[in-house]
């Protein structure tokens, strides 16, 4: 059993790591925009949505990640209190929507320059 729980403790650590990414190319993102605001320069010219799109790939990967690590918590936990994680697993199918549905508003507005700098980048 200690094996396992190993590999879930090493799958959440690969995580919560990928997500400290994204939150870092986040904050890159907004830091672009503000600078754009301020000076009309970005830092990212011509690669700003490339960026972002890229951004919200590793997002919902990362998602689609959890999800299988929850359901494998699951799985390992039925015969005992599977309530928590049933619920965890229920918690990243919506966030999984979710980061579909953030990803889907970035492929949509993708031509459109206004929309795309208004576009919550977190």
């Amino acid at each position: 059993m200690k094996k396992n729980e190993l590999e879930v403790v090493n799958a959440q650590f690969l995580i919560s790591s990928l997500l400290l990414i994204t939150l870092i190319i986040s904050f890159s993102l907004l830091f672009d925009e503000k600078k754009r605001i301020l000076t009309g320069k970005r830092l990212f010219p011509n690669s700003y949505k490339y960026i972002n799109l890229f951004n919200k790939v590793l997002f919902v990967f990362v998602l689609i990640y959890s999800l299988g690590v929850n359901y494998i918590q699951y799985e390992q936990n039925k015969k005992g209190n599977s309530v928590p994680f049933k619920n965890q697993v229920y918690a990243s199918i919506f966030n999984l929507i979710g980061g579909i549905i953030i990803l889907y508003v970035v492929i949509q507005t993708w031509n459109n320059d206004e929309v795309a700098s208004l576009e919550n980048t977190t």
